[in-house]
Order: structure tokens, then sequence, then C-alpha cells
């Protein structure tokens, strides 16, 4: 079998190279995506995660603070602790310079050792006046070099900082090497004396204590020395909990880009069964010389492993020059949803592209059984009949619902599943995805025999050959048909998806963002939920004679059994009369505000399905160390994070956390004052004393749809993606036809067909298939947006969403299919221009 294939399939790749290119191609951008989503993906975590492990260094534990401050002198005490080897206090900071720059306050007479980020090759070198300097003057930062580069600063230069809400001024004392030893220096990074960080933060305390603690420590004597709240616990744990946060967008963006790879299984059957139908009377003289069934089937099989190879070769670099994109964008919307997250580097992870290749490769070659038994199995006094084939498929067409049934019983048995999991929901949609496949051809047929009759009538005879053209060679092109009713349905699926989406979160900014100015601290872009607002400016804002009313919100970082979130205190005496919040289960809204006032808690629609609460039940909620029980008022609209916002009354807040500092102060103007004159007065009030972000109601709605789009940014390029891969198939299927069809296109030109008209003929050709794809996708895709607004959507994230007409994204694939066929068109009309006549009506 190999000589067959080196004899006869090598010589045909020789002579037509482009059909042979063309599925290579889509497997190419099926396997691109896989590895450009995983290693995007696993590069945000890891990447994040080398950072903060160098940053932790050598530290076996952490004391991590509690319900008070964390004191940085306890560091000294547990140092007398004969097991424990070295104790550091950390002022972690991140502050906002042009772009966010992670402060580190370090003692560094305390490191001994824990951190290796350069300070001391510093400290060693000939200047004697350094570490005098960086602990002494006041905004002495050591500054990672890449982020010295990039603001265009050198040592000596002096810049601004936001730390928070307060202005800071600091200035370059020396230049961080890029390397410590053999590790790289993380990116924005700037590392200072603790009381240097304490003075820029205005703050006494520090973040935690990182411990090299002896084999033989006591953990249960130092957990007594431990101020009320505060955890010892081992490095590591934001990079997990990141990694937990991003699993379900992850597992969902791995999930759509296998629909890529899944839509090529498609033109790879369609690209093998065209070939096998071109070379039916190749097979024929093989089969008459000798050949047996199994050296026929087995050659088809090694060229479907070779493009397997290929594609899947070509696929890796494809998706390795794609994942930086990826990590980017993923990077952005994991800072955007959860923090700044600092990820820059791909981690070039070999177990990716063996597991793609794998996957493309066993992929092609489950897709080239079909064809290779096809061409197994046809006996060589037919192989010259082309009508056979047309015939056995005439046959096959009334089966078509038959070979259906077990995918809608797939479909009915996977939706039918109460699992929590989305994995079940990813089987309903590849069952529904598959019905429409194995449906489309049959159904295309039926739409061709009814429209067939009167098309010479209505749309010219150019349109009805077009029309018969299709119809008498279903056998090659119902596969492209079916790989791109599939890529559209899928298409129209995720576009309803968004625009879902698109409308419910716009309907939720229109309910809560109702204040008409919003001020946050400007390193909130970089720390949402450690950067703060004086409680002094709540004041100063309401003695404003333009504010009518003022809202401010203070939000924690909590948790549900292993589970992170937030909680936050609002204003309910503002709330009840300005904004109502967006029940989903429980009272009516004024009846939960009254509820909150009591001390009664709202939970997000996330966390009532993640964790099967609802109103009347009881839960323990973990906040700074410290678990209390809560009762459930009532369960609450929420978009802001995919992680739940749980809400509760001011004044409780207050008495159970103990702070009055917030994160954000809305306010309500007197009617009749000019927003945007008091956006600017604001801003020249305040700009000396503090670094805010002032925006207005309009504003504000803008900056949160612009993080929606590109939250789903990565899921539009995945649907392209996956129509692309379907306009190969057009393209492959409208050359397939092109070349067994050179005889009778000549005999059309030879009988007074003009260049335009056979043009014309091909360009109809391309748009009925898309056309005919599309009105099959629309009904498919539909379903399919159920399944992800009310299956995968509930089950990854927990919010519910409402199902519509999806007209936009009817309208938009429509426009998409269209494009994709024109352009597809293309290559066959040049072809058909420069057609030798004289040769093809030769050609036997």
């Amino acid at each position: 079998m190999i000589a067959l294939f080196r004899l006869v399939h090598l010589a045909y790749w020789r002579r037509h190279p482009i059909q042979t290119f063309l599925p290579c191609l889509g497997i190419a951008i099926g396997v691109g995506a896989v590895v450009a989503i995983d290693l995007g993906s696993r590069s945000t975590v890891s990447s994040f995660r080398r950072t903060m492990e160098q940053l932790e260094g050598r530290a076996t534990h952490q004391i991590l603070p509690g319900a008070g401050a964390l004191d940085g002198r306890l560091a000294w005490q547990l140092k007398e602790r004969p097991d424990v080897a070295a104790a550091a206090p950390v002022l972690e900071l991140v502050a906002l310079a042009q772009e966010p720059l992670r402060i580190y306050g370090i003692d560094p007479f305390a490191e001994a050792g824990i951190r290796q980020l350069g300070l001391d090759d510093l400290r060693g070198s000939s200047d004697s006046e350094f570490l005098p300097r960086f602990l002494a003057e006041p905004g002495a930062l050591v500054v990672s070099a890449r982020f010295l580069r990039r603001q265009g600063l050198q040592v000596g230069d002096e810049f601004s900082l936001a730390v928070g809400a307060l202005r800071r001024s600091a200035f370059v004392l020396a230049e961080l090497p890029e390397k410590a030893g053999n590790l790289e220096i993380p990116d924005n990074l700037a590392l200072t004396d603790l009381a240097t960080a304490q003075e820029l933060a205005g703050r006494s305390d520090v973040s935690r204590i990182d411990l090299i603690l002896r084999p033989d420590a006591d953990l249960d004597a130092i957990r007594v020395l431990l101020p009320e709240g505060a955890a010892l616990s081992v490095p590591g744990g934001r990079a997990a909990r990141l990694s937990t946060m991003l699993a379900a967008l992850n597992a969902n963006l791995r999930a759509l880009s296998y629909l890529a790879l899944f839509v090529s299984l498609f033109l790879i059957y369609n690209a093998l069964l065209l070939a096998v139908l071109r070379r039916r009377p190749q097979l024929g003289v093989t089969r008459c010389l000798g050949a047996t069934r199994r050296q026929v089937a087995g050659a088809w099989l090694i060229e479907a492993s070779a493009m397997g190879l290929v594609g899947s070769a070509l696929g890796c670099a494809l998706g390795l020059a794609a994942s930086r994109l990826t990590l980017h964008r993923l990077a952005t919307t994991a800072s955007d949803l959860y923090g700044y997250v600092q990820a820059d580097t791909v981690e070039v992870v070999p177990e990716v592209f063996a597991k793609a290749s794998i996957v493309g490769l066993v992929a092609t070659v489950l897709a080239a059984l079909w064809p290779a038994f096809e061409a197994m199995r046809t006996p060589p006094a037919q192989t010259a009949h082309r009508g056979a084939v047309e015939l056995a498929f005439e046959r096959h067409r009334a089966k078509a619902p038959w070979l259906a049934l077990p995918f809608v019983a797939m479909l009915a048995a996977s939706l039918g599943l109460s699992s929590p999991s989305p994995t079940w929901g990813y089987v309903a949609a590849v069952a529904l995805a598959l019905t429409a496949a194995v449906l489309a051809p049959p159904m295309a047929a039926l739409l061709l025999d009814a429209g067939g009759s009167g098309a010479g009538r209505w749309f010219g005879q150019v349109f009805a050959l077009a029309n018969r053209n299709l119809r008498t060679s279903m056998s090659r092109t119902g596969v492209a048909l079916a790989a791109l009713t599939v890529a559209l349905s899928m298409s129209i699926a995720m576009g309803a998806l968004v625009s879902s989406f698109r409308g419910e979160l716009t309907q939720w900014i229109d309910q809560a963002v109702r204040a008409d100015i919003y001020l946050t601290p400007a390193a909130a872009r970089a720390d949402r939920l450690s950067a703060t607002l004086p409680e002094e400016m709540i004041t100063e804002l309401l003695a404003r004679s333009s504010v009518v009313a003022l809202d401010s919100y203070r939000g924690l970082p909590a948790r549900i059994g292993n589970f992170d979130t937030v909680v936050a205190g609002i204003e309910t005496d503002v709330y009840q009369t300005r904004s109502l919040p967006m029940v989903i289960e429980g009272p009516r809204p004024a009846v939960l505000l009254e509820r909150l006032r009591a001390g009664e808690v709202s939970l997000a629609e996330t966390l009532m399905r993640r964790h099967d609460l609802h109103p009347g039940d009881t839960f323990d909620l973990t906040v700074e160390g410290i678990s209390t029980e809560f009762s459930i008022a009532g369960v609450h609209r929420d978009y802001s994070s995919d992680r739940g916002v749980i809400l509760m009354d001011r004044a409780p807040f207050e008495r159970r956390f103990g702070t009055r500092q917030c994160n954000s102060i809305a306010l309500y103007l007197r009617a009749g004052v000019d927003i945007d004159a008091e956006v600017e007065a604001l801003q020249r009030d305040f700009a000396a004393a503090y670094a805010l972000m002032i925006r207005s109601n309009r504003s504000l709605r803008d900056q949160a749809l612009m993080v929606f789009e590109r939250t789903f940014s990565v899921a539009d390029v995945l649907e392209r993606i996956g129509i692309a891969v379907a306009a190969v198939g057009i393209l492959s299927a409208l050359l397939a036809m092109m070349l067994e069809r050179r005889r009778e296109l000549a005999t059309l030109r030879a009988l007074g067909m003009t260049v335009r008209q056979l043009r014309a003929m091909l360009w109809i050709e391309s748009t009925l298939m898309a056309a005919l794809s599309w009105f099959f996708a629309v009904g498919a895709g539909t379903g399919l947006a159920w399944i992800l607004l009310r299956v995968i959507n509930v089950r990854s994230f927990g919010w519910s969403l409402p199902m519509g007409v999806p007209w936009e994204a009817w309208l938009v694939n429509l426009g998409w299919s269209l494009l994709a066929a024109t352009l597809a068109g293309l290559g066959p009309m040049w072809q058909s221009e420069k057609l030798p006549l004289a040769l093809a009506l030769r050609e036997e």
C-alpha cells in the first residue's frame, strides 16, 4: 500500500497541489485555534504563577492578615524562634504610573535569602550610598528595566504615581537587572523600603509576612502568636485562585477552539470523498492491475495521515504565532474581571503541541474512513460511470432521517441529565450539529428539486443551469453544504449568545448605573478591591451644593467554602429612592432592602446556582479569616463578576468588618446641574490632593460595554475561524467540480455561453450553497443558542439569560456566508476564463 501511495497518490498531489493543500489548510486552522487558546490560557496562569513564585521566593509559609491590620513587627518576634529561619514583612501595592506597577515594600535586613530580585547585586555594588539612600530617601524606588524603557525613564528621574486614590511622587533610585542569577526579574516591578511603601500607601501595616520554617517547626505554636483571623498558609494561593477563577472562561474558549477542528472534519471528509469520486477511473486501473481492496483502502488512509501530519505541523506554527495575541487578550480579560494580572510570556508547552497534533491526526484519519471504504468497495467495472455515484446518493437520501436518529437520541439524553457540569451541554451541542450535518444534504436536494422547475422562467437559464449542476452533483457538494451549515450554526449560536448577553447587560447597567457621576481611585484600574477612597472625601462631597445624594460602595474579598467571592456594603437608603436591585428570587426590592438593613444579605444569581442557596437559607461567609453566618433575604441579578457579589447594608457591614473606607462613590446631582461641568469642577477641586477617575453616567456605561466587548473578543475570532474553514470547504468543492466538469464547461462555451455567463453560473452555484447552508443553520443555530444560553452558560457561570429571536445573528451570518461563498468562487471563476476549449473537448 505504501508503494501504491507513492506511485499513484503522490503523483496526483504533484498534478493538483491546490486540491491537496486546501484540506491541509483546514486542519491547520483547526489545530492552530486549539494551540493558540491552550497556550494562551496556560501561559496566562503560568506567567502569573512564575511572577508570584519569584516574588514569594524561598518562603515556605506566609502569614496573611485577618480582621485587623497585620503589624510588621510580628516578623521580628517570630525571627527569635529557633524553628523560624527567616521572617520578612512585605507590603505589596499595585500603583498606576501610566500602566500598572507592582511595588514591593521590603525590609532588606530581614530578607535573609528569601527573594532573589537583584537587590543584593545593587547592595554589593561599588555605590556605597545605595543602601542608605534606599532606606532613607522618600519615594526611592528600584524599578525593573523593561518598565523604565517603556516609560522613557532613567535613573534619577522623578515620576508620579497613583496609589489607591493618593497622588504620590517617586524617583528612580536604581534599575533592577533583567536577570538575577538564572531567574528573570518580573516586569512592572519596583522594590522599595518597607517604610517608604507605607508612606506611599498612607498606612502602617503590611500585606503579609513571608517565613522560611525549619522542618521541625511547631505550626500550632506559631498560630497562637497570630492576631485574630490571621492565617498561616503556604505560598501559591493567589495563582491557584486565579486558575480556578479562569477555569470556566478557559474551558469555554477551549471548547470553542475545537469548533474549528470539528468543522475541518467535514472538510477532510469532503476533500477525500471528492478525491475518490474524481479518481474513480484511476481506481479502476489500479484494481485491474492487481491492487487489492485492502491496499486501496490503506493507500487512502496513508494519504489522509500525510494530510493530517502536514496540516497539524502547519497548525502548530500558526497557533504559536497567534498565542501571543491570545495571551494578551486573556490577560486583559482576567485583569478586567479579577484585578491586575501580569502575563507577558508565552510558555511553549510541548504537551499542547503533541495533544493538538494527535487530535488533528486522529480526526483526519476518522474523517477519512468512509472515503477509504468507498474507494475500496467500488467495483472496477463501475469506476468510469459517474452517474452510479449520484444514484447511490439518491438511495442514501431516503435513509438520512434514520441516520440522524442516534444523534437526536444523544441530544435528548444529554439535555435530560441534571449534571451541574457544562460537559453534557457541549455533548448536546455536538449532537445537534451532527444532526444538522446529516440532514442538510438531502434537504438541500429537496429544495433544489422544488425550485428547479420554474428557475428558468423566473431567473433565467444561467440560474437554471446552476441549480441543475448543484442538484446533479450532491455527492460532491453535500458534505461542503454540511460543513458550512455546521460552521454557520455555531456562528449564529455564538452571535445570539453575545447579542443576548449584551442586551441583558445593557438592561442591567440601565438599572444599576443610575447616579450622575462616579468617583473611583485611579489605581482601581490595576487593583479593584484594594484601592480605596479616604473617609473624609464623603464629607467633602456631601458639602457640595450640587450634590443631593451620595452612595458609597465598599467590597471585601470573601469566601464561601473554597469559592472566592466579594461582599459589598451599600447605602440602602439611597438605593431605595434611586436604584432598586433587580430581584430574581425573594421579596420585592423595597422589602429586600428593609431586610438588608436588618442584617440579612442578598446573593448574586451565580452564587445561588453554584451553591444551591435560596432566600431563607443560611450560610457561612469567611471574610479576613473570620467566618460568620448570614441569612439570605433574596437573590439579585449581577453581571459585574462571575464570582458574584453579596450585598449588605452599609451599617451592619461596618459593624461586622470595621471599615468606613469605600471603593467608589456615586453622586446624584440636583436638577438642572450640568453633569459635564460638574465633572470638570470635581477634577479641578480634587486634582491636587487625590488621583481619581471621575466619570459621568454615560462614560461609565461606555466603559462597561467596552470591557464586555474585550471579554468576548476571543470568541468573535473563533467564530470567524469556523466560517473560514467552511469557506475553504466551499472552495475545495467548487474546484473539484471545476476539474470534473471541464468537458461540460467547454461544451457550454463552444455552444455560445460567454465568459460572463460562465462566471455568473459559478457565482450562483457558490451563492446557492451558502444560502442553503444559512437556511439550515438558522434552525440549528437557534437550537444551539438555546443550549448555550440555558444549559452551558448557566452551568459554567451561573447566569441565566433570556432567549430571544436572534435576528441580528441571522442577518450578520447571512452576510458572512455570502461573502465567504463569493471569495471561494473567485478561484473557479478565474480558472474558467483560462479554460482551453479544444483540449477540454478532446478529453476522454
